[in-house]
């Protein structure tokens, strides 16, 4: 059969088989480009080059080496992972010129200097349009054509950055998928009106937010009502074409009050409470790490401890808070969890108790990887599980947010518990809204039974929960849904924040604390490494416990408070 095959066939035919092997290695390898010591200018090109090449699966996927060398996770992630057999180093020189010439030709004139505030959004422009941020005199000019000129556009004595950001949204907000808030360098901790432009636009995001395709903006006053950066604000969450509730990556720092940043969850900046948070601004590599899309089956947990309640135990939960931050869980707590493997595995320790750790949901999505990474160690300890962050499916206010938009959140929640497995999730709300929130929210969990759990965290921290009285650990809503009582660990040190000195406590006097709950107690822990906690703090903890107090996963505490409330109402 074969030599009846013609040669220009037998020829046609190799060099298809020899095209397709170099583009299956092509698209396979990982370009690791270092840019821990570039310029601003040559992030930003970098990480918009990144986002490019991981959008698409048929070029290699690009990983960026970023931040402080010495405390970076990046290197370690990339070995965690098992990266290294397909990676090659490439220099940004290199790597630029590849990008150049094979995935975008197209540029946008800027200058990082003179127009410094306007980098977020010309973010959106580069996304949508595919194109590099280049100033003049760049060596990749004359390799690539113009497609947007900033210096033009965003001229003037009266351009502002409410106008530029006008701008972009009328001509490219049905091309975005959803919204980001990127601080082009104003240090809002100075003043929260007109604070000084010193500091830097954050680039860890750039990729994603290219490759993603959001409308990346930053306004100062877009939060605050009767300002023309809020009126813009308000029209631009009500006019796109985004999911709602609406996600809003990166973080808002605007507006700092109470000790925080006053609209970080985004829920209470505009009328229609529309949006809620994923804390992002600190994550790198998001465009390598979703590259393949995002997790569709469900993660498996660990089987809960269960059991019947007992009246004369005590039941209490550590949970390791913070989950909501997508950079504070890569890089924070991927530490943490070696140290908890390591504790569960060492010898002459005591049991090693059951710890819950939140995690968001948007992991399945942005590091599926990382999310997998998390669920095998828990497996290796058998003693660690994972529950939604506050609030739920984002980093938000639920109990403000009405009709439609609430019961989607309510919805997305459910689905967030399916795809975890689990039952319960961190809740915070605004001080002057818990009443709201057993009214109007929580019920609607009933009528699936999906979330069966909701550990309450106040904003401001530091105030007491108005719905719960003061020897009341927990409320149950519909006889279905178990809310929990606040109880904070920041610290095992001093503080100066007024009403907040029971939420920095040694290991040894929290103990005290719990030992003397009344038999029969059921409640729950959030740890925040806000205040310079640590994970373990909670391993000193339990060696000071009386052997009535049983330690239990979030889902076991829910049963427990769940059948508590039943024993109590049929007596």
């Amino acid at each position: 059969k074969m030599a009846s095959l013609s040669f220009p066939f037998l020829l046609l035919m190799y060099v298809i088989v020899i095209v397709i092997g170099h583009h299956n290695s092509f698209a396979n390898n990982i370009y690791v480009v270092d840019i821990q010591q570039e310029s601003l200018q040559t992030q930003l090109k970098v990480q918009v080059c990144a986002g490019l090449f991981n959008r698409n699966v048929s070029f290699p996927s690009v990983y960026t080496l970023m931040g402080d060398p010495q405390t970076s996770t990046d290197t370690e992630w990339f070995a965690l992972l098992g990266y290294q057999k397909n990676s090659v180093n490439i220099t940004t020189d290199e790597f630029l010129k590849e990008c150049v010439s094979k995935v975008t030709n197209k540029r946008i004139r800027y200058n990082a200097t003179s127009q410094q505030i306007f980098i977020p959004i010309l973010i959106t422009v580069a996304g949508v349009l595919d194109a590099l941020p280049l100033e003049d005199g760049d060596i990749l000019v004359k390799d690539t054509k113009q497609v947007f000129d900033a210096l033009e556009v965003f001229q003037g004595a009266d351009m502002t950055l409410l106008k530029a950001t006008e701008y972009v949204y009328s001509r490219f907000i049905n091309q975005t998928s959803t919204l980001a808030m990127m601080n082009p360098g104003y240090d809002t901790s100075k003043k929260p009106f007109q604070p000084p432009l010193t500091g830097q636009p954050q680039m860890n995001l750039v990729d994603f937010l290219v490759k993603e395709k959001m409308f990346n903006m930053f306004l100062l006053d877009a939060c605050i009502p009767g300002t023309d950066d809020h009126r813009f604000t308000n029209m631009l969450v009500e006019n796109n074409p985004w999911p709602r509730p609406i996600a809003t990556f990166g973080y808002n720092n605007a507006f700092i009050a109470f000790g925080g940043d006053l609209f970080e969850a985004e829920t209470d900046c505009v009328r229609e409470h529309n949006l809620g948070q994923v804390a992002s601004n600190s994550a790198n590599n998001l465009a390598f790490f979703s590259r393949n899309g995002p997790r569709q089956e469900p993660l498996i947990q660990n089987k809960p401890i269960g059991g019947k309640y007992n009246p004369q135990k005590t039941y209490i939960t550590f949970t390791v808070g913070d989950g909501d931050s997508i950079g504070k869980v890569k890089d924070g707590r991927m530490p943490w969890m070696k140290e908890r493997v390591q504790y569960c595995q060492t010898a002459n320790k005591q049991p090693c108790f059951p710890l819950s750790w939140t995690f968001s949901p948007k992991s399945f999505e942005v590091y599926p990887e990382i999310l997998d990474w998390f669920y095998k160690q828990a497996r290796e300890t058998g003693s660690d599980y994972f529950m939604l962050p506050p609030s739920g499916d984002l980093y938000s206010y639920p109990a403000l947010m009405q009709g439609k938009v609430l019961d989607d959140y309510v919805h997305r929640t459910e689905n967030d518990c399916k795809m975890m497995n689990t039952t319960g999730s961190v809740e915070w709300e605004w001080f002057f809204d818990w009443e709201p929130a057993f009214k109007n929210y929580y019920p609607k969990y009933s009528v699936n039974n999906i979330l069966k759990g909701l550990f309450t965290v106040n904003v401001p921290f530091d105030f007491p929960i108005p719905s719960f009285k003061p020897d009341e650990f927990f409320k149950v809503v519909a006889g279905k849904v178990a809310v929990f009582k606040q109880r904070e660990w920041r610290g095992t040190g001093n503080t100066t924040i007024p009403f907040s000195k029971k939420m920095y406590i040694t290991a040894e006097k929290f103990a005290e604390e719990i030992n003397n709950y009344p038999t029969g107690t059921v409640t729950y822990v959030y740890m925040t490494s806000d205040g310079g906690a640590q994970v373990t703090d909670y391993f000193d903890l339990v060696t000071f416990l009386s052997s009535h107090v049983e330690v239990v996963d979030h889902d076991t505490l829910i049963q427990m408070a769940l059948e508590k409330d039943s024993l109590e109402n049929s007596s």
